[in-house]
Order: C-alpha cells, then sequence, then structure tokens
C-alpha cells in the first residue's frame, strides 16, 4: 500500500505547505526532528521553483512508500548545474555562499538520496527520505 498527494504550487501559502509535509512524515513514522530535516529540504526545492521558474510553477507530488518517503518537484525554472554542485561542508568556507546558491548543496547534504533530470523545458528534483520505523503509518493495521 501507498499514497501520494500532489501539491500545486501558490508561492503565497509556502509555509502551509512546509506544514503539510511536515506533518504527513511525521504520520508515516519520522521522528519529529527527521520530519523537521526533510521537510526543509522540500521546502528549499519547492521554495524555489516558486520564486525561480516563470510565472511562479512549481509543483510537488510526496509519494508515501512502506519504506520511503519521495517528494518530486517539478518547474520550468532554469536549468540546474546539478550535477556541478557538491554537497554542503561543514569545511566549506561560508563566504563561498555570502550570495546565496546554498539551497543545491543543502538539499544534497540533508536527504538520504536526490536525484535530477531536465525534460521538456521543467526541471524534476527527485528527494527520498528511507523509514526505518515499525510507526510508519502504512504498515499499522
Amino acid at each position: 500500500m501507498s499514497y501520494k498527494v500532489i501539491i500545486i504550487g501558490n508561492i503565497d501559502e509556502q509555509e502551509k505547505t512546509w506544514d503539510l509535509v511536515h506533518f504527513l512524515c511525521q504520520q508515516h513514522g519520522l521522528t519529529e526532528k527527521e520530519a523537521d530535516v526533510f521537510a526543509v529540504a522540500v521546502g528549499e526545492a519547492y521554495g524555489n521553483g516558486l520564486l525561480y521558474s516563470p510565472g511562479h510553477y512549481s509543483e510537488l507530488l510526496l509519494d508515501f512508500q512502506m519504506d520511503q518517503i519521495s517528494a518530486e518537484i517539478t518547474n520550468k525554472g532554469e536549468e540546474i548545474k546539478f550535477h556541478e554542485i557538491d554537497e554542503f561542508s561543514k569545511d566549506q568556507d561560508f563566504q563561498k555562499y555570502k550570495d546565496g546558491s546554498l539551497g543545491i548543496p543543502m538539499i544534497k547534504t540533508l536527504v538520504d538520496e536526490v536525484t535530477y533530470t531536465r525534460e521538456k523545458g521543467k526541471n524534476r528534483l527527485i528527494l527520498k527520505k528511507f523509514i526505518n520505523s515499525d510507526k510508519n503509518a502504512i504498515r499499522r493495521k
């Protein structure tokens, strides 16, 4: 069994979207801290799509499976040089990010797996969090 939630972007409702992601992740077995971390990563990707895409278009598909939660973010923004960007490291010089550009390194650091593709003028990021908990809502009977 699995379930999916689709959220079509609204730049004025970002905080409500993050709250919903956080709530659903906790219901699916993540601890509050794990849900916070995943919601921050999803919020960063989704929010940037809203901010920088033409027409503020961003779509979020949450996919809850038995052993993982996936967040697929699709937007019409500029192509991301995703594979050229390293994960964030505390050893890096923070001055490197003083004018922004911390989003992708942070996302790569906070989630268990992230992939990027670009098709037909759309960016697609898929963020995954693997679940090791018996508190998973799908496992409960």
